[in-house]
């Protein structure tokens, strides 16, 4: 009778280091946060030329109030922890500027916010 032999375990193989990522994760959603603000405020107006005012849908006009309110205040939280992790982690120095831009673009969508009301 043929025996085929039994299959060693598989060893576990050990996982490189590959060093601290060089990008910096809050800084660039800080920055496409306060990028996105502007582009909600401008959808009901857009929607409203394409539409000849039509009736907006429901989710989109919830989309559009949670986006005017939250996104200014989500870009300013990743800006400034992006702003924190680009001054503390000498790697991540080339992102300073997304988050100095996020964080003042966030700041100002603030008062816009309160200019739209």
């Amino acid at each position: 009778m043929l025996q085929l032999p039994v299959p060693s375990p598989p060893r576990p193989e050990h996982a490189s280091y590959s060093g601290p990522p060089d990008h910096n994760v809050a800084a660039i959603v800080g920055l496409i946060c306060a990028f996105a603000w502007p582009l909600i405020v401008y959808v009901t107006p857009l929607w409203n030329i394409a539409t000849h005012f039509a009736p907006m849908p429901n989710w989109l006009g919830t989309l559009i109030g949670f986006g005017l309110t939250v996104l200014p205040a989500i870009a300013i939280i990743f800006a400034f922890v992006g702003l924190v992790r680009s001054f503390t982690q000498p790697q991540l120095r080339g992102s300073r500027w997304q988050a100095i831009v996020g964080l003042i673009f966030g700041i100002i969508w603030v008062g816009g916010y309160f200019l739209i009301w």
